[in-house]
């Protein structure tokens, strides 16, 4: 008689119901992300400080030491990060030594931008961060992200105390250099006010360095030392306004142009910010929260 307690020569794992074992895909590490909000000024080489405590605001200003900061920015050949305002650099020296990327925010004031931060262990000069390198695909596509200009900075730092002890803002006073191999080719200066506090009101410390004759820039240093090029309108420029009198076509070319900024647009803005960013970098959909 036939023994039914035969054992099944299928093996196991292919025998039972469950899914075959995934293998595990390494994810870069989520940017530390902040808001950034700063005024930007330029002045002449023998430019000097007024008395900033003369700003009711300001009850106690403490100097910080100077520090030196060389950075190196990255883009494509033709500056498209630049160009749709996005900065990506690798910056040694200071606090917050690291590789940066600053992102413009749509519709907020002047001087707003979001910042994306990851060590500077993540990658040598030449070789952005895949963290970073995945937030902008939409803007660069398959264009290789290179060292395009090299900065070096002495930075000298101020603390702005209000009258309960509160740093509420920060100035830099910065001697910038650009750098041609290991040749100075130009230098200018410039003036940094940085919010440090919620609702801080920066308008009487703009006024007192207008004032004395600083100009208000809204060119990152970078962009100074590239030149025009950096300038340049994005691969999508912003439409201007098409009224009844315009012919059909602008007013179709501009419907066009809108939506596709908002769509590349919004592809940075997701990436940026949801802390897994899904097939691009190796999360499978059942492993995203966001799926």
């Amino acid at each position: 008689m036939t023994s039914v307690d035969a054992q099944d020569p299928t093996p196991p794992d292919v025998r039972r119901d469950d899914p075959p074992p995934q293998e595990s895909v390494a994810t870069p590490p989520h940017p530390e992300e902040l808001r950034e909000i700063e005024r930007k000024f330029r002045v002449h080489g023998l430019f000097r400080l007024p008395d900033l405590e003369s700003v009711p605001e300001v009850a106690r200003v403490v100097a910080q030491g100077t520090r030196s900061l060389a950075a190196v920015y990255h883009d494509t050949d033709d500056l498209k990060l630049f160009r749709w305002g996005v900065t990506l650099r690798r910056r040694e020296g200071g606090d917050d030594a690291g590789w940066h990327m600053k992102l413009p925010v749509d519709g907020a004031q002047e001087g707003v931008r979001d910042e994306l931060r990851v060590p500077l262990s993540d990658g040598a000069v030449g070789h952005v961060p895949e963290a970073l390198a995945d937030v902008v695909t939409a803007y660069v596509r398959s264009s290789e992200l290179v060292p395009v200009v090299e900065l070096r900075t002495e930075r000298t730092p101020y603390l702005l105390y209000d009258d309960d002890g509160v740093a509420t803002a920060e100035l830099v006073d910065d001697q910038v250099s650009i750098l041609d191999g290991d040749r100075v080719v130009s230098m200018f200066r410039e003036i940094e006010l940085l919010e440090l506090a919620d609702d801080v009101d920066l308008t009487p410390l703009v006024d007192l360095l207008m004032a004395r004759g600083a100009q208000p820039s809204q060119l990152s240093k970078a962009v100074s030392a590239l030149g025009p090029a950096a300038a340049v309108p994005p691969d999508i420029p912003k439409q201007e306004s098409v009224g009844p009198a315009d012919a059909a076509g602008d007013a179709v070319t501009a419907y066009l142009r809108k939506h596709a900024r908002a769509f590349l647009t919004q592809d940075v803005r997701a990436v940026g910010t949801c802390p897994m960013p899904c097939t691009r970098c190796g999360w499978r959909p059942g492993d995203c929260a966001a799926a």
